[in-house]
């Protein structure tokens, strides 16, 4: 007699049920702020190919280019001493989801974004180089399902404009 084991699917929902699909973008951006936050705050963690914090980073974002452009800033970053400090907050920035997503296919969605900025930047010398406190910018996501499994691909920030992050579209 064959006995048969159950199995675990980590297949997500598709793109073409983005109410669906929702839930995991949003986690997706919650922790991808925390991520971001702890490498900006000492981006030196980055040249440690083997650091817990890189594993986090790939788990919620895509391989592609806007990894790699991601990882190069960190590292350039790391190397000339250049961080961020939260400015009256708890992180360096928050993100928001703006409105519904909208489907491109059955593995993209897209969704509007405020990103809530909140730090001062700092260089080398510990000069400080730049200052948001609470300055929200607009922004896109773009999710992918990757092999059932939703991870963030791109994020593109305006920040030529404002958003106000309290709105609800």
């Amino acid at each position: 007699t064959g006995t048969s084991t159950p199995t675990t699917t980590t297949t997500q929902p598709p793109g073409t049920e983005p109410a669906a699909v929702e839930p995991i973008v949003e986690d997706l951006l919650h922790r991808l702020d925390v991520i971001t936050d702890e490498i900006v705050r000492d981006p030196s963690v980055v040249l440690d190919p083997d650091a817990p914090i890189l594993a986090e980073l790939a788990e919620v974002h895509a391989p592609g280019e806007a990894y790699d452009a991601r990882m190069r800033t960190y590292r350039e970053n790391a190397e000339s001493g250049y961080r961020l400090e939260p400015l009256n907050a708890e992180r360096t920035a928050t993100t928001t989801l703006m409105g519904d997503l909208s489907t491109v296919d059955e593995a993209t969605v897209e969704g509007q974004l405020c990103i809530l900025n909140t730090y001062r930047a700092l260089d080398g010398s510990g000069r400080l180089r730049e200052v948001k406190d609470g300055l929200p910018h607009p922004g896109r996501v773009t999710a992918v399902r990757l092999d059932g499994v939703w991870k963030i691909q791109q994020i593109d920030v305006d920040d030529t404009q404002v958003c106000d992050p309290g709105a609800t579209t």
